[in-house]
């Protein structure tokens, strides 16, 4: 009896601890109104830190575990990208304002957050 009442109870623990975890990112997901208003990202070269396909080194940003190119701005527009703390060698947070549209994220204001280390 004894065994069973510990089962059940790892077993409630377990599914309160993952839907805990649900909870979290379900609420760390931006919304079209969020990237309107503005919201905090992060953006890097697409290809050397986000794996995506491309030429060259193409500005990208983090959104919801996506990943999106960048229109509107360029990845030279903020700095060296092949400095320590340029895209290419580092993930780094921006405020975006902007929408998704065919795939890309179209930026109206784009501000590169300082680096924090």
């Amino acid at each position: 009896m004894n065994n069973r009442l510990l089962t059940f109870l790892f077993i409630v623990l377990q599914i309160s601890i993952s839907q805990g975890a649900e909870d979290i990112n379900a609420s760390n997901l931006l919304s079209a109104s969020d990237l309107i208003k503005g919201a905090v990202v992060k953006a890097s070269c697409g290809q050397c830190n986000f794996e995506m396909k491309g030429k060259g080194c193409d500005l990208a940003v983090l959104i919801n575990g996506k990943t999106y190119f960048v229109a509107e701005t360029n990845i030279d527009d903020h700095g060296d990208a092949h400095a320590s703390h340029g895209f290419c060698n580092a993930i780094r947070d921006a405020q975006v304002k902007g929408k998704i549209k065919n795939g890309k994220f179209h930026a109206k204001e784009f501000v590169l957050l300082e680096s924090v280390k």
